[in-house]
């Protein structure tokens, strides 16, 4: 999926997931919240604190049993590999 802004609800609340990866294909100052749920609210699996400059692939591989949502702090340009 890709992503260049706001919350993005991956998978509804009680929803299964597996994220794979985060691909920062173009960053911004600002961060990334990743959610085990169907808002932007509950359980943090990660937040991803960026410079201006960071390229790159964060490897997760880890099951989500309640959703998974997405918020970009600021736009920028994110590829999540997810099932």
């Amino acid at each position: 999926m890709h992503l260049t802004t706001g919350t993005n609800v991956l998978r509804a609340t009680g929803e299964e997931a597996w994220l794979h990866k985060i691909v920062i294909n173009n960053a911004a100052a600002n961060t990334i919240t990743v959610y085990n749920n169907g808002a932007a609210s509950g359980d943090e699996v990660a937040i991803l604190t960026l410079a201006a400059t960071d390229r790159g692939t964060f490897e997760y591989d880890v099951g989500l049993n309640n959703g998974l949502t997405i918020v970009l702090g600021a736009s920028m340009d994110v590829t999540v590999i997810y099932e």
